[in-house]
């Protein structure tokens, strides 16, 4: 996820949201390892990226290409920064 020139304005990569029944979410991988699955609300779709105007902040570690399996509580393993969690 990036702050695009320290604007305020958070961007994260188009494969990283789950279509739920209870709208656009995505996974988020606290201090501990497990994953909160988080809705969000879109400004803009940028093709390959999506402007976040709410439910993420710049911290938040977002899950890459999610499993539709993801759940609230699953514990994951992150193996670099800018792959995706692996789940365990």
């Amino acid at each position: 996820m990036q702050d695009n020139d320290n604007t305020g304005i958070l961007t994260i990569p188009s494969n990283t949201l789950l279509f739920w029944s209870e709208g656009t979410t995505v996974g988020i991988v606290d201090a501990n390892g497990k994953v909160e699955i988080r809705k969000i609300t879109s400004n803009l779709n940028l093709g390959d990226k999506l402007e976040i105007s709410q439910g993420l902040s710049v911290t938040d570690q977002v899950i890459v290409t999610p499993s539709d399996s993801l759940a609230n509580g699953m514990t994951v393993k992150i193996l670099n920064q800018k792959q995706t969690s692996k789940m365990e």
